[in-house]
């Protein structure tokens, strides 16, 4: 299905030069006229523009979110469930506390826990600690 063909990574792909992908160009996506030894590494507003508001961030996000939750008792173990996806170790207890506050916070503004658990996992994979390897 498209959907499937779209969420793959690719080494090698093909690309129509007049169709290229709008993701992949706010992202470094090299000339495709030219051979590319080494990519262009930049940041600018639009790649932060795109983490938030792109519908393929927002899918994945909401996928986060329905693993968090599947078999989660209570709030902490969701909270701990999505940093241990997204971030790969378990929350400080500061982040653990802020957490909290922001899915109370989101559930009343959201009317629903899992668009609250979206909203959350939204949140980490727009962090710096996502989005960039120390």
């Amino acid at each position: 299905s498209p959907e499937a063909d779209a969420s793959r990574r690719t080494i090698y792909a093909f690309v129509k030069r007049g169709l290229l992908n709008p993701t992949q160009t706010v992202f470094d996506l090299p000339d495709t006229t030219l051979p590319c030894g080494q990519r262009d590494s930049t940041i600018a507003p639009t790649q932060a523009l795109a983490m938030l508001n792109n519908s393929f961030v927002h899918r994945q996000s909401a996928a986060l979110a329905k693993r968090a939750m599947a078999g989660a008792k209570t709030n902490d173990e969701i909270v701990r469930r999505l940093w241990r996806s997204a971030l790969g170790r378990d929350p400080l207890k500061a982040e653990l506390d802020t957490a909290k506050e922001f899915f109370a916070a989101q559930k009343k503004k959201l009317g629903s826990i899992e668009r609250a658990v979206e909203s959350l996992g939204h949140v980490l994979v727009n962090t710096n600690e996502f989005l960039f390897v120390d």
